[in-house]
């Protein structure tokens, strides 16, 4: 969980580093890499948490692909207790 965190925060914060990497892996010029990244940064968490409605929105998806109308509140799906630990010793929150 804390190679996760720390790896959005260097996406985040290092473009100029990340750009090139994703040039390479993706195969794209340094001008479309450039784009992507912009295009992509916002979906990318800051501090590695995941808001309500988005995890909803994961939820919903599988559960239409399941076709099952069984709903479960969210808080019976996750825990978040490991990267709250992980975000104060990042000093995230």
């Amino acid at each position: 969980m804390r190679a996760i965190v720390r790896g959005l925060r260097v996406v985040r914060e290092r473009k100029e580093e990340v750009v090139p990497i994703m040039g390479r892996w993706l195969q794209q010029t340094k001008e479309v890499a450039s784009e992507s990244y912009d295009l992509i940064l916002p979906s990318f968490s800051a501090d590695g948490g995941v808001s309500d409605a988005t995890y909803q929105f994961a939820v919903d998806a599988r559960l239409r692909e399941l076709k099952s109308d069984k709903r479960v509140p969210l808080s019976q799906l996750r825990d978040f207790s490991l990267l709250v630990e992980v975000q104060k010793e990042l000093k995230l929150r």
